[in-house]
């Protein structure tokens, strides 16, 4: 029955002007939203092939999640590296977490300061945040509280401000 629903939208969509393409990958994305993965695989897959970055992100967040596939980091930064060069900018963050964390491979500071300091120059908040704590730690490039001071600046103007962790607490407490 859920398929049956895919095949009005698709039809919908290109009567109001999407072409193929867009068409395919908001079909894959309903099946996405309501968790027929499966079936979101399937279309993403297909697209992700045809070098679309939207689904080539979203393949990706797939297998770094687990979502209707078996996870696996080191696929989600295969597909999160094709949508990064084409400049899908949460494929570009997502791509510099992993770098940072090491989740598919070793750590990469300087790749993940790359791909941070390329979307931050571009105006994305998080990633002038991300920048700013390499900074302050020293991590993947030469600690400099200046610059560490400039990039949490540049993220407040960009309207982004992280939420503050709780403090930790003690047994005693």
């Amino acid at each position: 029955m859920k398929r049956l629903l895919a095949v009005p939208l698709l039809l919908g969509l290109a009567a109001v002007g999407c072409d193929s393409r867009t068409a395919r990958f908001q079909v894959a994305m309903s099946a996405y939203a309501d968790a027929r993965y499966e079936e979101a695989r399937i279309g993403l897959s297909a697209l992700a092939s045809s070098q679309h970055s939207g689904a080539q992100f979203r393949l990706g967040t797939m297998y770094a999640h687990g979502l209707g596939v078996e996870r696996n980091p080191a696929t989600a930064r295969y597909w999160y590296e094709r949508a990064a060069e084409q400049d899908e900018a949460s494929a570009q963050y997502y791509l510099a977490k992993l770098h940072l964390r090491g989740d598919a491979g070793p750590k990469d500071p300087s790749a993940a300061f790359h791909w941070f300091e390329r979307l931050a120059q571009r105006g994305y908040g998080p990633a002038s945040y991300q920048l700013a704590r390499m900074y302050q730690e020293g991590t993947g490039v030469t600690k400099d509280d200046g610059q560490a001071s400039m990039w949490l600046a540049r993220a407040a103007e960009q309207g982004y401000s992280p939420t503050p962790r709780p403090a930790a607490t003690t047994a005693d407490e």
